[in-house]
C-alpha cells in the first residue's frame, strides 16, 4: 500500500517535469543553460 502512494507520487512528479520541460521549450525566456539544467535535475 506504502509503496503505490510512492509509485503514484513519482509518477506525478515525472508527469509535472515534463510539463514543466515543454513549457521551458515553449517560452524562450531563460537561455538554453538553465534548460538543460533543469532537465537533468527532474532525471
Amino acid at each position: 500500500m506504502y509503496m503505490q502512494k510512492l509509485c503514484q507520487l513519482a509518477y506525478f512528479f515525472s508527469f509535472s517535469c515534463i510539463f514543466f520541460t515543454l513549457f521551458m521549450l515553449k517560452s524562450h525566456i531563460y537561455n538554453s543553460y538553465i534548460y538543460i539544467y533543469m532537465t537533468f535535475s527532474c532525471i
